[in-house]
């Protein structure tokens, strides 16, 4: 094959597209041996452009092996796409890099730094009129402004991130939107309205040809209206959704409180499950899931 870095780089650019194609099938031993097929490609012959994708792969490997729930080295490999990104001067890659750092920052827990990231990305996706960015960024900023519980921000950016949404057909991204929003709602005791939005972000989540792994946004407040209303039996459904291991990986203490109420129930108990429930609502607040 020919030997100029022009080549290899097109040669890359090809393995990078077959490595979102596993990202969205979540084919995690696959994505890993791409990875290092290309690792070698990049270090003898990797242009920035080059190198920033390469880290992004990592990032998305990484992603899906540690379920979102992520570790420092994954938040440095966002870190080091930024950086070559931004040696590129391409700004589609710059705004494209924002976006995977502050979703990495959002889902180590920085929510700070993924606020900051993401409003300077969400700025350069309006200068270039990239809805579908656009989109990705307020998506995930309203997320965060769920975890730390302020339902004003929530709404705003919910509604923001609807529209944006709809206009980008990003059907994953209107379902959160409507999850977001649903949560807003059931802060505001709307309960009905509430688990009207959780149930249809549910369906259009289900409608998509891959799994969405963030779908705790929806369960989590039908699991906590379900146990309000004594229906323990559909509030265990929801639990073994949010178990799901192709859903967001839960902190210890919080899986295990579900697994507990699961396990309970299996045994014919039926007391114990709904405390190991209450208890799982209790954490999840704490964390910022519900």
């Amino acid at each position: 094959p020919d030997s100029s870095a022009d080549w290899w780089q097109e040669w890359e650019q090809i393995q990078v597209d077959r490595n979102w194609i596993y990202y969205w099938m979540g084919w995690v031993d696959e994505m890993a041996a791409l990875v290092e097929r290309i690792r070698p490609v990049v270090e003898r012959h990797g242009a920035p452009q080059q190198r920033a994708q390469f880290f992004q792969s990592l990032l998305s490997m990484h992603l899906r092996r540690e379920r979102y729930l992520l570790s420092d080295q994954t938040v440095e490999y966002a870190r080091r796409s930024l950086e070559a990104s931004q040696e590129t001067g391409d700004t589609s890659q710059v705004v494209w890099a924002y976006f995977c750092l502050a979703f990495a920052l959002l889902f180590h827990g920085d929510l700070d730094e993924s606020e900051q990231r993401g409003l300077e990305g969400l700025a350069l996706a309006e200068q270039l009129g990239d809805l579908t960015t656009q989109s990705r960024l307020l998506t995930y900023l309203t997320v965060l402004y769920r975890a730390r519980g302020q339902v004003a921000e929530t709404r705003r950016f919910a509604e923001r991130s609807l529209e944006v949404a709809l206009a980008a057909r990003m059907e994953d991204y209107v379902g959160t939107a409507r999850a977001n929003l649903a949560w807003v709602a059931w802060k505001e005791q709307r309960s009905s309205e509430a688990e009207q939005g959780a149930r249809a972000a549910l369906a259009l989540w289900r409608k998509l040809s891959y799994p969405y792994p963030l779908q705790g946004l929806a369960l989590w407040i039908l699991l906590a209206l379900e146990l309000s209303r004594g229906a323990l039996e559909q509030a265990l459904e929801h639990a073994r959704a949010i178990l799901d291991p192709i859903q967001q990986r839960l902190p210890e203490p919080l899986e295990t409180a579900l697994q507990e109420a699961l396990r309970d129930w299996s045994q014919g108990l039926r007391q114990q499950p709904r405390e190991h429930l209450q208890r799982a609502l209790g954490l999840a607040t704490r964390r910022g899931l519900l």
